[in-house]
């Protein structure tokens, strides 16, 4: 086998996430010899001819092939998540067509991006042996915490409800399913809802990893004076910033006065983050950052000493990972793929029940680090040593050799 077809319909190098997933899978398997041709769009197509340009060695190992939406359906596509639907339907359909009309021969076909179950993937129509995934998509907020959705509650419902049901009604997801080689879930709600639609041969994998050299070499020596947390991503209500909050506020106040919490990112809840940290009297001591260049992260991971992030619906969050890489321990939920990458050796994961009882759980695991130093570090050396084994290219070769 020498010549794979890989679906990144998310595919940038100079982002993280999932457009970044996209990339590192067609980078590392070009690494691997094998003649990669990548399905996109050209929403990274800068950066991808600037990697490719600086890499001469790739110019016969991988081609891009960027195939983009309508100008109706570009637009509708940021509209509401079921016209997002939609247009990425429409587009798995444009793919599938340009691929038959190529005439290219493929050894194999492999789904990586979007890394979602609930849509599947024109390609399985190839009659080419084909890998789906790692995907997640098979999670949901729990329904007991919906009070931390705030103003999201709804909408986020609305999504859950429609998720499920074009899951089951798209034709795609199970015809994907049921014709897929190997079907990768990236946490066990997905595994389960694979399963259940129709999936055969169907595996728990961790979709997060990361390159060689992304954290430092050896373990950060820290000021662990103050309890420094850090928050990153995207801010939406469903990502739990808020439900971090709440749970900061419930410290007694002689322990805040020595806490920090800095908020990196941006999004359509930080706003109302914002307002909710100051009814909440946090604001001495939360600091919002903004979006940064995902070049610049890396600087937040060093001046923190240990990491918060408890969302409520989240396939294998990237920044955990991140996080630990550069030696930080984590406070997280017991929930979807968060759980799979944080252990009891390298994090404090806080059961999901009653609300209150949630909140307190939280409070109680940012008190723990705040009065243990030597704790935060213990956590954090297993979580460094995590966090450097999580690599793409030992990520990639465990694929190839297992499912390709």
């Amino acid at each position: 086998m020498n010549k794979v077809l890989l679906s990144a319909y998310a595919c940038d190098p100079s982002r993280g996430s999932e457009y970044g997933n996209g990339w590192n899978w067609a980078y590392q398997l070009a690494l691997k010899g094998y003649e990669v041709h990548v399905i996109t769009t050209s929403r990274g197509r800068k950066s991808i001819e600037e990697q490719l340009n600086s890499k001469d060695f790739l110019s016969d190992k991988l081609v891009f092939h960027f195939i983009d939406h309508s100008n109706f359906w570009a637009k509708a596509y940021y509209k509401n998540f079921i016209l997002m639907y939609v247009a990425y339907f429409l587009w798995q359909l444009k793919i599938f067509n340009y691929v038959k009309k190529s005439n290219i021969q493929f050894d194999l076909v492999h789904h990586v991006t979007w890394g979602s179950l609930k849509v599947g993937s024109a390609l399985y129509k190839l009659n080419t042996p084909f890998v789906y995934g790692p995907v997640g998509g098979g999670h949901t907020a729990p329904l007991i915490l919906k009070k931390f959705l705030y103003s999201d509650k709804k909408s986020e419902w609305a999504r859950n409800f429609i998720g499920v049901f074009i899951a089951k009604i798209n034709p795609l997801t199970r015809n994907t399913l049921k014709h897929a080689k190997t079907i990768l879930a990236t946490n066990a709600e997905t595994l389960k809802m694979a399963k259940s639609l129709g999936g055969r041969d169907v595996n728990l994998i961790l979709d997060a990893a990361l390159p060689k050299d992304f954290g430092p070499s050896k373990f950060p020596d820290r000021n662990q004076e103050k309890l420094v947390l850090l928050w990153l991503g995207r801010i939406y209500a469903f990502k739990g910033l808020g439900l971090v909050l709440e749970s900061l506020s419930k410290v007694p106040q002689q322990k805040l006065m020595n806490i920090e919490l800095h908020v990196v990112g941006d999004g359509p809840f930080k706003d109302e983050a914002e307002k909710l940290s100051c009814k909440l009297g946090l604001q001495p001591i939360v600091k919002f950052h903004g979006s940064v260049p995902f070049s610049e992260v890396k600087k937040y991971y060093l001046k923190a000493n240990a990491f918060i992030y408890c969302s409520l619906r989240d396939s294998c969050p990237a920044q955990v990972l991140e996080a630990q890489a550069f030696g930080l321990p984590v406070i997280t939920l017991d929930l979807h793929g968060q759980s799979l990458l944080v252990q009891e050796n390298r994090g404090i994961k806080c059961p999901v029940g009653d609300p209150l009882e949630t909140v307190n759980q939280i409070s109680k695991a940012i008190i723990l680090l705040e009065e243990n130093p030597l704790l935060r570090v213990k956590l954090g050396a297993e979580a460094f040593k995590f966090g450097q084994s999580q690599i793409w290219e030992a990520k990639v070769e465990l694929i190839i050799k297992s499912y390709y």
